[in-house]
Formats: C-alpha cells, sequence, structure tokens
C-alpha cells in the first residue's frame, strides 16, 4: 500500500512536470530525444472531448494537438510501412489507428488527416450489412447511462441497474457478460429488449457522435484520400476468441468481402474487436489474405515473435495531451 501511494505520488509529479515543460514550450526538445515504434489505437472524437458514456472519444482540438506534435516530433509512418520496419533510427516511428468506423472520424478526423497529411488506418466493421446501424458496445453505454429500464434478464443472466450502469446478480458488468458470451445471437436479443428505446433517447439527446457510424459512402470518401487506408474490425464486432474458430472465420470474410468490394482496393490488414484473438484466429486471418494484423496487447508471449501480428498502444483522454504523448514515446519496440 505504500508502494503504491508513493507510486501515484510520483506519477502525479511527473504528470504535472510534464504539463509544465507543455506550458514552457520545451516538450519538443524532450520529445526529439525518444526512439522506439509504437502503433496507436483511437477510437472517437467529438467536439468537446465528453466522457460520461466512455473514455473512448477525443476533442476535435486535443487530435489536433496530437497531429502537431507528432508531426514535430516523431516519424509519422502507414501501418503497412510499420510492418515492414521502414523506421527511422533517429526519432520516435508510430502509425496511427483508428477503430470502429464512426461517423464522427469522417466528420473532424479526416479534415485533420489531410490537413496535416498525416497516415492513419482506419477500421470498419460489416454492420452496414445488417439490419442495425451501430455497435453493441456504443449501444450498451447509452442505454446504461439513459435507460428507464431497472432490471432485465437476457439469457441466462439477470441484470439490475445501478449508479448508471447494469450489472448482473454474479457482480460482472453488462458489457463484460457480453464479451463473453460473444455471439450475434446473443447481442442481437440484447438489442431488441432495448432497442425502440434507443431509438427514442437518440432522438432527442443529440447524441449521433457516440454511436453513429460511416455509411457506405462516408467510407469509400474517406478511402479515395491518399493518407487513408481502411481495414477490418470483423462484422458484427465479436470478440473472435469468443466464438468458434468457423464463426471468426466467416465472420472475417465477409468482412473482406464487403469492405474490398465497397472501396475496390485490397483490404489485408484487420484490427481485432476488443484486442480479442487466438492462434488459431491469427493463422486464418492469414489464409483469408490479412498480412497485418492487429492486437491491443499480446494475449501470448510468442505472439512477440511473430512478424504477422503487433501490438498497439490505446490512446484514452484519461491525464492532458501531453501526458498522453510522453507515455506513448516511453514505449519501446
Amino acid at each position: 500500500m505504500i508502494m503504491n501511494l508513493k507510486q501515484r505520488i510520483a506519477n502525479k509529479f511527473l504528470r504535472e512536470l510534464q504539463n509544465g515543460f507543455y506550458l514552457a514550450g520545451i516538450q519538443n526538445i524532450l520529445l526529439r530525444k525518444k526512439r522506439g515504434a509504437a502503433i496507436l489505437c483511437y477510437h472517437g472524437v467529438d467536439l468537446l472531448g465528453e466522457k460520461k458514456f466512455n473514455m473512448r472519444f477525443y476533442s476535435v482540438d486535443s487530435i489536433e494537438t496530437h497531429f502537431k506534435l507528432f508531426k514535430e516530433n516523431f516519424n509519422v509512418i502507414s501501418v503497412l510501412d510499420y510492418f515492414q520496419q521502414k523506421f527511422d533510427i533517429n526519432k520516435f516511428n508510430i502509425a496511427i489507428t483508428f477503430d470502429d468506423g464512426y461517423k464522427n472520424n469522417f466528420k473532424y478526423l479526416l479534415p485533420l488527416v489531410n490537413k496535416y497529411q498525416i497516415p492513419v488506418s482506419i477500421f470498419v466493421t460489416g454492420i452496414n450489412n445488417t439490419p442495425y446501424n451501430f455497435l453493441w458496445a456504443d449501444f450498451a453505454d447509452i442505454v446504461s447511462k439513459k435507460s428507464t429500464i431497472e432490471t432485465f434478464r437476457l439469457g441466462d443472466f439477470e441484470f439490475i441497474r445501478k449508479d448508471n450502469r447494469y450489472t448482473s446478480i454474479t457482480n460482472k458488468s453488462l458489457q463484460q457478460v457480453i464479451k463473453e458470451n460473444g455471439t450475434w445471437a446473443f447481442k442481437k436479443m440484447f438489442f431488441e429488449i432495448f432497442k425502440s428505446e434507443f431509438v427514442a433517447i437518440t432522438n432527442e439527446q443529440g447524441l449521433s457522435d457516440y454511436w453513429s457510424l460511416m455509411n457506405d459512402e462516408e467510407i469509400k470518401k474517406a478511402s479515395e484520400s491518399k493518407f487513408v487506408q481502411i481495414g477490418s474490425h470483423g462484422y458484427f464486432h465479436n470478440n473472435l476468441a469468443n466464438v468458434s474458430i468457423e464463426e471468426a472465420s466467416n465472420e472475417m470474410r465477409l468482412s473482406k468481402n464487403y469492405l474490398e468490394n465497397l472501396v475496390q482496393k485490397e483490404v489485408n490488414e484487420i484490427a481485432y474487436p476488443d484486442g480479442s484473438y487466438s492462434s488459431s484466429v491469427i493463422n486464418e486471418a492469414e489464409t483469408l489474405g490479412f498480412k497485418h494484423q492487429l492486437a491491443l496487447e499480446y494475449l501470448f508471449h510468442e505472439d512477440k515473435l511473430d512478424s504477422r501480428i503487433e501490438h498497439r498502444f490505446g490512446m484514452y483522454p484519461v491525464y492532458s495531451d501531453i501526458n498522453q504523448i510522453f507515455s506513448i514515446s516511453n514505449m519501446l519496440l
């Protein structure tokens, strides 16, 4: 406990010191001394950096701050170049990715990508080809905060709402139960419980930045930028290690076919939803033509030596922008 307290105090002091560097305008001197490489994983962009639904959204001003500092101090490369290790040994090297394919990526991110000429990979699901136009995690975040339903049953699980979240009687969060039970059929049962209420909530509250996805035309237009690579984020956003390998293979195949027909380009990058994969999934993805596979954290020790897959540094607006950027550059190859 004492060591934990000391570490927290030290970390807070370090963050304040980094903020001081930024205010003094000397952060570039320190960042330019960093060496190594990392792939970054972002999600959504909004106008204000709203955190009440989840910790996945940066404000557009924050993203612009990141891009400015990246261009000034780091070597920003594509995911393809990262896998081919086209690194500048005199700089810190980064590749930038965005998961989920939100409409806010098209509205707010794409203009900044073109302005700063920064390559990004945007990973998109196949949800547009289903009767649903949202991802299950965003649906869960919004109904957990806004629903008037106090208790409900989902399959074998009973949930109660407390402190703006649903928890099972076994003390698991709604999101955790859905991840572990994996299948699309399970998620559809969940949608049907709240679907009419979700429509009413989102129509009245103007929450589109926190759940709306790019439509097919926007995905196509984004792919036309020479700085954007469209990749797969699965078809249903299932955790692929939590479904059968046959289901995982079918989902990856459907996603690849859908995106390639849409953008008329080869889609050979995949970012696993929620970072969920297995050795069988890696092998199947390679067979399907995914040359560049992205996790969050490596789940198995041997993956560090597997050239087919790379891990990523999750970007979440927990601390200040400069704190986040210093934390990125502390990563090692």
